[in-house]
């Protein structure tokens, strides 16, 4: 299993991309939350 975490070959370049992606909307919806949170 841990194999595939220290793959540095196929698709490690993607997979970081998507992990980047998720990232980013995950902060974007947490920051729309803040924003729409009613006081």
């Amino acid at each position: 299993m841990g194999r595939m975490l220290f793959d540095t070959r196929g698709l490690t370049l993607f997979e970081l991309l998507i992990a980047l992606v998720i990232l980013v909307l995950g902060l974007l919806v947490l920051w729309n939350l803040e924003l729409l949170r009613p006081y």
